[in-house]
């Protein structure tokens, strides 16, 4: 070691969170081979892929990161979108419109993280799944990756860090502490760094509070079976094109009314006959049940009372939603308030060894679709300039960028409004909905503006250490 602050020191990068930003983090130290990592996540083994029913819209350039950067075989393992379905929410969920969706790719958070998994573990990944042995044993298990460079470990939290100029000390809940060269944040909206990282990054009185949306949000997922025949017959009017009668996987995008306010949203999984669905409606307060589940963002698994609740609220809506609604077990829906951050221009990292992602970073509610996206992004540009850059201070000034922040507050700035937008029961913003998605072109409806800073960010990455091609 030639340098207090080199990246290339037998310390570890120290990543915080399983979730797909963490994972993609050390998928790309993994793959450069000469770097030491060790991947924290504080749920069990056997928890850390939950099917909560939650899923992501990729786009282009989280796509050509796996795909072309990566060389991961993401068109095998992620279902592609041929059209959207666009109906209103109210009455029988008329027709608005159908458009091609430009080959659009989604992914439920639990199959991007098996995907990970497995590229890092390879089939020790598959031999863990199917461990039917000391239960206690596999959730705190610590297992190396296939270059041996890479740890995982599960079944521990993070209490705290302590940082200098030559590294940073990472206490676990377990008692134990990790030294390592730095910390990467990649816990999510609930983020443990975060909260011992603002203290460093704010001025006295600064706060860094939440900022309610003021969407209630109830995701589900449900397999529509051969004997539910109205359900079936529901779902399959928006996966077959009416003209040829041929199936068409397709997202599907129901506006609400100003009787009948809110927004509903259906994508097929990678399973036959799985959708992945989620409503969000207009709420004074958030939810007042809640829970330390990240993979759920805080939300909490319905009740027999809840969806009895929820089946009451949405007496009005088309029969598609309330069908799924009665056939998803309770067990099987969240509910969870959307938040995003009410202070936008706290920096993502400290000056020293420790960088926030994703949504530790930048939380922002779904209607841009673009969080996922943004974490997998930020993993891949702060590990790759981790591999090739020569100090951590580098790294982080050029990853905590001023026109990153500004391109990204953006997004999270539009997504809020057009949270609104759509949840909305006024008769004027309804209308003006419906008629925007009816006559809108095609390709503006699925274009990926909200990407655009995510391939800016890349771009200068590249730009930055001469990577082509």
């Amino acid at each position: 070691m030639t340098n207090k602050d080199s990246t290339t020191t037998t310390n570890p990068i120290i990543i915080v969170g399983a979730g797909p930003a963490g994972l993609l983090a050390a998928l790309v130290l993994e793959q450069h081979g000469s770097v030491p990592f060790v991947l924290i996540e504080r749920a069990a083994l056997s928890k850390v892929c939950s099917n909560t029913g939650s899923g992501f819209d990729l786009a282009s350039t989280a796509m050509s990161i796996m795909k072309d950067r990566l060389g991961l075989p993401i068109e095998d393992a992620f279902p592609r979108y041929d059209r959207m379905h666009i109906a209103t929410l109210d009455g029988n969920g008329g027709t608005i419109r159908t458009a091609p969706s430009v080959g659009m790719y989604g992914a439920s958070r639990s199959t991007m993280q098996h995907f990970f998994l497995q590229a890092l573990l390879g089939e020790k990944w598959k031999e863990i799944q199917n461990d039917d042995g000391d239960e206690k044993k596999r959730n705190t298990t610590a297992e190396r990756t296939l270059s041996g460079m890479g740890e995982l470990r599960c079944g521990v939290g993070v209490s705290g860090y302590e940082e200098t100029d030559e590294h940073v000390t990472v206490q676990l809940e377990d008692g134990t502490e990790i030294v390592g060269a730095a910390l990467l944040g990649c816990d999510g909206i609930h983020s443990s760094v975060r909260r011992h990282m603002i203290s460093q990054v704010t001025e006295e009185g600064e706060d860094d509070q939440y900022n309610f949306c003021n969407i209630s949000c109830w995701w589900g997922k449900t397999e529509v079976t051969k004997d539910d025949e109205v359900l079936q017959k529901l779902v399959n009017e928006t996966q077959t094109d009416s003209a040829t009668g041929a199936r068409k996987p397709s997202i599907a995008m129901m506006l609400g009314t100003r009787k009948v306010p809110g927004s509903f949203y259906m994508i097929p999984t990678e399973h036959e006959n799985v959708y992945n669905w989620a409503l969000c409606m207009s709420a004074r307060d958030p939810p007042t049940k809640s829970s330390d589940d990240l993979t759920r963002r805080g939300g909490f698994v319905l009740d027999d009372a809840d969806k009895k609740q929820l089946q009451q609220m949405a007496r009005g809506f088309c029969p598609l939603v309330r069908q799924l609604i009665q056939e998803t077990p309770s067990d099987k829906m969240t509910n969870v308030g959307l938040f995003d951050r009410k202070n936008l221009d706290l920096p993502y990292s400290t000056d020293k060894r420790v960088a926030l992602l994703g949504d530790a970073a930048h939380p922002q509610s779904p209607f841009m679709g673009q969080g996922c996206n943004m974490a997998l992004v930020d993993a891949y540009v702060l590990a790759t300039r981790l591999c090739r850059q020569s100090t951590v201070s580098e790294v982080l000034r050029a990853y905590d960028s001023t026109s990153r922040r500004a391109s990204v507050n953006e997004v999270i700035r539009f997504s809020r409004q057009f949270g609104n937008y759509s949840v909305s029961n006024h008769w004027f913003t309804c209308w003006a909905m419906r008629m925007s998605v009816k006559y809108m072109p095609a390709s503006r409806l699925t274009a990926d503006d909200g990407d655009r800073s995510n391939h800016d960010f890349v771009k200068e990455l590249h730009d930055d250490l001469g990577i082509v091609g």
